[in-house]
């Protein structure tokens, strides 16, 4: 799964898959060691940029050092691929017993090929419909284990899904077709996914999921983008975000306990129920914290709605920005549930 390799103080920190996009967050933090970014022989170009500044570009096959030894970051440093060969959407998937997988997918307008490779030797095309529905025969696995789905189409065109939780896990298995599903472990956007941003949420439910790299051409994380995915524990997130939309990350509860936030625009219960987080840092690129008031139960819903008691909040912010609600930091549905709320911390503060 690894297009990209970073090592720090001779340990590696991260791994990209072959979109090559990924954020290192180094912001506020002292560098003891200078970091090294090594990129496989199928990955595209890469720009590295720190400080809206671009500081490198890697070809396939080279290794880069960034002399970041001794110096405090004040920039998190950011990698998009520039250029590069399309690669497919990949599923990766944990099949405990014989299964019927079916996918709803939709593509960006009528008349396209889609590719799916089911991973056990199975190769099908479909052609999108009115709308870019595009609706695959169920597929029947014959032994349980692991497999790799991979999802392509026609170049230049995309594939979204209202609701991996829901629309692919809906073929049950048994007789009785109760209460068994395939399970999404991980997932590569590759070239072709974008995010749909339905109702059910893209990958709301997905209780097995467990990591996550989303692509800088996405920039907002639709409503209840990943609610309830209770095995998510790493997220990486584009490195330009412009809104984290209601809900997004509601009931991560295996996500870290200390959380970044610099998208422009949070709304309310993004973090709701995220009862493990212990410090929030929101930094001066927030601009807009919205909260929901239920008028007729008189209940307030913050970004982090049903949150321990004990999250602090940290905010660059010297004091409140205008177009934060005044009540952004309750925990509770009540305006007397509030939070701790430490202003004007221009460094991380774990």
């Amino acid at each position: 799964m690894s297009g990209v390799t970073v090592t720090y103080a001779g340990s590696t920190i991260h791994t990209q898959d072959e979109d090559g996009s990924f954020t290192l967050n180094t912001s506020g933090k002292y560098m003891q060691d200078n970091v090294i970014i090594a990129a496989d022989d199928d990955i595209g170009s890469l720009e590295l940029t720190y400080g809206g500044n671009i500081i490198a570009t890697l070809e396939a096959g080279e290794t880069k050092t960034l002399l970041t030894a001794g110096k405090m970051m004040t920039s998190d440093i950011y990698s998009e691929l520039i250029m590069g060969a399309a690669s497919p959407t990949r599923m990766y998937m944990t099949l405990t017993s014989d299964l019927e997988v079916s996918l709803v997918l939709r593509l960006d307008v009528a008349n396209i090929t889609l590719t799916v490779d089911w991973g056990d030797g199975i190769i099908e095309t479909y052609t999108s419909g009115k709308n870019g529905a595009c609706t695959i025969n169920a597929h029947t696995y014959s032994a349980a284990g692991d497999y790799v789905i991979e999802l392509s189409c026609d170049t230049g065109h995309t594939i979204k899904c209202d609701g991996f939780g829901t629309n692919i896990f809906n073929a049950k298995v048994g007789a009785d077709k109760t209460n068994t599903y395939p399970q999404l472990t991980a997932f590569e956007f590759g070239t072709y996914y974008t995010f749909q941003g339905g109702t059910g949420g893209d990958f709301g439910h997905c209780t097995s999921l467990s990591s996550i790299t989303i692509p800088n051409r996405e920039n907002v994380i639709p409503s209840s983008c990943f609610i309830n995915c209770t095995g998510l524990s790493t997220v990486v997130l584009p490195s330009q975000l412009t809104s984290i939309n209601s809900q997004a990350f509601y009931g991560c509860i295996a996500l870290p306990d200390n959380l970044l936030i610099y998208a422009n625009t949070l709304d309310y219960d993004a973090y709701g129920n995220c009862t493990q987080l212990r410090k929030v840092w929101i930094r001066e690129s927030v601009q807009t914290i919205s909260v929901h008031y239920d008028s007729k139960n008189k209940v307030y819903r913050s970004p982090f709605y049903n949150c321990s008691n004990s999250l602090v909040i940290y905010c660059e912010a010297d004091e409140k920005p205008a177009g934060w609600s005044e009540y952004f930091n309750l925990y509770g549905s009540t305006t007397d549930t509030t939070l701790t709320v430490i202003w004007g911390q221009k460094t991380q503060p774990w």
